[in-house]
């Protein structure tokens, strides 16, 4: 049983827990994606986000046409745990809006991953993982997929495969 630390006890401990590693997290996000943009599909908009154009038409409605074959994806930080281990994970997201043909999706999602390893990262593994790489968040009007990509993990794995 874990006993829980009064505060006046806490003050006295070292805590290696509470060193900011922002800043390395940073230059890795900001490394993977200056990487994706070496390549021609993908273009850089703001810290964090970058567009990529595919070879699907995923948003065959948009009045702008140079998003029909677009999607946006996201870079932050997450935190996966297994066990007692809790590492910090980049997070990619993209958003999907809309019903969409199941087989692109999955040819979409397969593309993505490609583009990732293509610029030197392996995605997290877990064989129950939409896709074998990607969390899957259902919503009514729109479906976010998130994979995770670490450079200290360059298998794509630590000693487990599972995203949850």
């Amino acid at each position: 049983m874990k006993r829980i630390i009064p505060f006046e006890e806490f003050d006295n401990r070292v805590n290696e827990s509470l060193i900011n590693i922002d800043e390395e997290l940073a230059f890795e996000i900001e490394d993977l994606e200056r990487r994706m943009c070496e390549h021609d599909e993908c273009e850089r908009v703001d810290n964090g986000y970058i567009e990529i154009k595919t070879p699907f038409d995923l948003n065959p409605d948009s009045k702008n046409p140079d998003w029909v074959n677009k999607v946006g994806m996201v870079f932050y930080p997450e935190l996966l745990s297994y066990a007692d281990q809790t590492t910090p994970w980049i997070a990619c997201r993209i958003e999907v809006e809309g019903e969409q043909d199941q087989d692109m999706l999955r040819d979409l999602l397969k593309y993505l991953i490609g583009l990732i390893e293509k610029s030197g990262y392996k995605p997290f593994m877990d064989e129950d993982a939409f896709c074998n790489h990607w969390k899957k968040d259902e919503r009514p009007e729109w479906t976010n997929y998130k994979c995770y990509v670490n450079p200290s993990y360059p298998d794509g794995y630590w000693e487990n495969h599972c995203l949850e």
